[in-house]
């Protein structure tokens, strides 16, 4: 009876103790933080042993996969989980669609694209995106939007659908990835 408390209390000890072992996977990086410092070398993928809570913690980043996000339209989620299907008929709203008045100031074009990307592995710019970015997703949308107005600007409507798409794909993608 007399051994019971110290018993609990070594359990519990144990217990804390192993929330200081960290497993990041396969496609991850991790970012620890030591008593609320950042430890500058990122956690490659393995187990680890860091402090426990609450001295310590480990964020993951998926480094390896490929992110995808829509620029010019939004889906209206919501409405397809109420009627459970994927796709809506034309005749419904389906989308809520940006629209970029041209260089003419008298054409109006709805410019959906998909921008794919990827957490950068090197140690620097990785950090980058972790510590020196507030909210990196919600930047690179809002440099897709300033990059799309910047391309359609000046631009004619033959000159956006027609006569030169790759030559504006390859402009909006080089100024994406200067931003």
């Amino acid at each position: 009876r007399g051994a019971t408390i110290p018993l609990i209390a070594f359990l519990l000890l144990l217990v804390w103790g192993f929330s200081g072992l960290t497993v990041v996977e396969v496609n991850q990086f991790g970012v620890e933080e030591r008593l609320g410092r950042v430890v500058p070398k990122p956690l490659p993928p393995g187990l680890h042993v860091t402090l426990p809570w609450p001295f310590g913690r480990v964020l993951r980043y998926p480094v390896k996969t490929v992110s995808t996000m829509r620029v010019g339209f939004e889906d209206d989620e919501s409405a397809q989980k109420k009627l459970g299907l994927r796709a809506m008929l034309w005749t419904q709203a389906h989308a809520k669609e940006y629209a970029l008045v041209l260089g003419t100031q008298t054409e109006v074009v709805a410019v959906n694209a998909v921008v794919s990307y990827k957490i950068h592995e090197d140690s620097e710019r990785f950090l980058d995106y972790v510590y020196r970015t507030q909210h990196p997703e919600a930047r690179l949308e809002t440099c897709a939007y300033r990059a799309l107005l910047e391309e359609t600007r000046s631009a004619t409507l033959s000159e956006v659908l027609t006569e030169d798409r790759l030559a504006f794909a390859t402009r909006l993608r080089d100024r994406l990835r200067r931003d």
